[in-house]
């Protein structure tokens, strides 16, 4: 399990450790580019982990081998608690979210987005692709059996949302 950035008194950090479940220690890998908090990540089919998000529109990848972070494309909109599925077909969608991690979500109502991007690793880039329904921050992905993927609940511009949308790719 790779663990992440986070958040303590100096500021953001950057740091990341791998953590092995057979002995249950971590181990210090060296850092990512950019300082995270609460970054997302997403394992990709060469065993890569793609990590975006929080306070950047820049996106690295963490190569396990040899444990080590380099650039890849970046986001056209920093998009930060959003949601992310792995497509099918091995790319990545990100959905949603809001502008600016260093606003607690509930003050970000009006930087909520409805946008998406999906990251192609044989290109290394992120391309638009349609957009929600509905703003929404904190939510969930998950991709379907028919290669949809179903956008569900999190925080909407005035509340939580108990509503869902489902996202074709073309």
């Amino acid at each position: 399990m790779l663990v992440l950035g986070g958040d303590h008194p100096g500021g953001v950090l950057a740091s990341a450790e791998l953590y092995d479940p057979s002995s249950g220690t971590f181990r210090v890998v060296g850092s990512m580019l950019t300082a995270r908090d609460l970054p997302d990540s997403q394992l990709l089919d060469d065993g890569k982990v793609l990590v975006t998000g929080h306070g950047s529109s820049s996106a690295e990848l963490f190569d396990p081998k040899s444990a080590t972070f380099s650039a890849t494309g970046s986001m056209a909109t920093e998009r930060d608690f959003g949601c992310v599925a792995r497509l099918a077909d091995g790319r990545v969608l990100f959905a949603g979210g809001a502008r600016e991690a260093d606003e607690p979500l509930g003050d970000t109502g009006s930087k909520l987005l409805t946008g998406a991007e999906i990251y192609d690793p044989a290109s290394g880039r992120f391309l638009s692709t349609a957009s929600m329904n509905q703003p929404r921050g904190l939510c969930a992905a998950a991709l379907l059996r028919d290669g949809r993927v179903l956008v569900s609940g999190g925080s909407g511009p005035q509340e939580a949302l108990s509503s869902a949308e489902l996202f074709t790719l073309g």
